[in-house]
């Protein structure tokens, strides 16, 4: 701390040497009575290296400032790009879905059309073979029925003739 001649404190007060940065050297002076102060000039000198410490701190704050500002103003072009790409690629996911819907509905009603044609030619494929063999069927039984008549003549006539 900087003390200047007529400050409220004396060298003689306990509170005087404890805003120093190094008390013991205050309080060695005041005991032996050899108090230093500063010179105008040592004042002004003091004062200068303050000030331009002040002014080299602002420097560098409007510095990181600037750079905090240019990299905030990048990021959120990133942002914008990313939002832009992001959005253009949720509408290509979209259009994708929309296509992949269309062709499987379309795909799908084909497969129903085309199960349902075999499933009309399976029917008609059985129901004409079952005609086929119901027809051999009743040809074979005629045969059957005109083979057992015959048999039964034949027994007949020879269960007569004894």
């Amino acid at each position: 701390g900087l003390l200047l001649p007529g400050d409220l404190h004396s060298p003689g007060d306990a509170t005087y040497c404890a805003v120093f940065s190094d008390p013991a050297e205050c309080e060695e002076q005041a005991v032996k009575g050899t108090m230093k102060y500063w010179t105008t000039l040592q004042v002004k000198g003091q004062l200068w290296k303050t000030m331009k410490a002040l002014a080299e701190l602002e420097l560098r704050e409007s510095t990181m400032h600037t750079a905090h500002k240019a990299k905030t103003q990048d990021q959120a072009k990133l942002f914008d790009l990313f939002r832009q790409t992001m959005s253009q690629e949720v509408a290509d996911i979209h259009r994708l879905q929309a296509e992949m819907h269309e062709k499987h509905t379309t795909a799908f009603k084909q497969l129903v059309l085309q199960l349902s044609a075999m499933a009309q030619d399976l029917q008609n494929y059985t129901d004409t073979n079952v005609a086929t063999v119901n027809g051999r069927i009743d040809s074979l039984q005629r045969t059957q029925d005109s083979n057992n008549q015959r048999v039964l003549k034949a027994l007949a006539g020879k269960i007569n003739l004894v």
